[in-house]
Order: structure tokens, then sequence, then C-alpha cells
């Protein structure tokens, strides 16, 4: 098969391993204190230039992210790549202060279909979540690419 959606992690930190990205920091736990939240994500088999898109929601299911404004091509050479590896950050520092405490979401979409979605908890800073509401509604993940980072493992 081609064009395989492999893993999708929830990370704080990249690190290179033999030419390609991988996770560090697999967690699903964040505080409102840091940084960045990293969705990383492995592909297999890549035969052709596809489309990827992230998109982030807050606990209210508010987008706060939505990589389509960068319209991110992969393996725009069209070569035969066994593993293609990339990730999106969610710069906690550029969101609207005071940060919601509560469970995030991140959706992944290749070729525009929705392949990937991972909750996170991110803990205001006295460590307490905040409380989901009652109404709290799922995202709407149905539509259809990033300044994402890319790294790739041709077959040779």
């Amino acid at each position: 098969m081609d064009n395989q959606f492999g893993r999708m992690y929830i990370c704080s930190n990249i690190k290179i391993e033999k030419d390609l990205y991988t996770p560090a920091g697999i967690t699903s736990d964040f505080n409102t204190q840091d940084k960045k939240v990293i969705c990383f994500v492995r592909l297999n088999n890549i035969n052709k230039e596809i489309q990827v898109r992230w998109k982030w929601y807050d606990p209210d299911s508010r987008l706060v992210r939505d990589t389509v404004q960068f319209d991110t091509l992969v393996n725009t050479r069209e070569d035969f790549i066994m593993v293609q590896t990339l990730y999106d950050e969610l710069d906690l520092t550029q969101i609207k202060k005071p940060l919601k405490g509560g469970v995030w979401t991140v959706v992944f979409y290749l070729e525009n279909l929705l392949v990937g979605s991972m909750n996170f908890t991110l803990k205001n800073q006295a460590g307490k979540k905040r409380a989901p509401s009652p109404e709290r509604k799922s995202p709407d993940i149905r539509s259809n690419l990033s300044d994402i980072t890319c790294s790739a493992y041709p077959s040779w």
C-alpha cells in the first residue's frame, strides 16, 4: 500500500536519529507555562506528492491553529520514500492569554482525509486542569497544509 499513515504522537521535543526526526518527551500532559506542544506524525511508503494538515482545538472546541494557510506538500519530487516523519508545533506563547486549561485536541489530515486525532491535557499554573464544561462539543474535524518540518528516508 502507498501513502500509509503510520503513527502519531504528542510530545514536548523533537530529536534527530539516523537522519529522521523522532519524538522526544512523549506525553499527553502539559502546563500553561510550557512553550509548545508538538504533534509528530510518521508516514510510510510515500510514492507521490501529498498534502498534509494539522488542526488544533482548545477545550471549548475553538480552532486555534490550522496549517491550511501554508499549503504543505510532502515529497514534491515524487520519489518513493519508505518513512516520512513530520511535525507541527502549537506555540503556546502565541495564543491569547490566559491559556485555557483542560483537554485540547489535535487532528491530522492526509490528502484531505482525517487520519489521526489525539487529545492532550493543558494544566493551569497551579497544576489543576479546568473542569470540562458539560456542553463541551467535539471539534469540527470534517474539513479539509503548514510550516511543518519534515524528514524523509528514501528507499534505495
